[in-house]
């Protein structure tokens, strides 16, 4: 579970992450293992999607830094568009 800035209302969010989280996370990275490719498709606004998958991803090993605003996939009524 991640908190942010509990103290400032307006940017405050509480996420609750999925039990197995970190075990799929460790199997999608685990050394030489490259036959995966990570994308984010959510109906949140961009910003939003962006934090949850900087909370989710810390250092960048699922998605790369070069690669994260082609792999964020936004879903806005019945409309898919890249969070560019």
């Amino acid at each position: 579970m991640c908190l942010i800035f509990l103290q400032i209302r307006d940017t405050s969010v509480l996420v609750r992450l999925r039990p197995a989280w970190e075990d799929l996370r460790c199997y999608l990275t685990a050394k030489g293992r490259k036959r995966f490719e990570v994308y984010v498709c959510t109906m949140a606004e961009r910003d939003y999607a962006l934090e949850m998958w900087r909370l989710l991803d810390p250092e960048a090993h699922l998605i790369g830094p070069k690669q994260i605003l082609e792999r964020v996939i936004c879903v806005k009524s019945g409309m898919i568009h890249f969070c560019s």
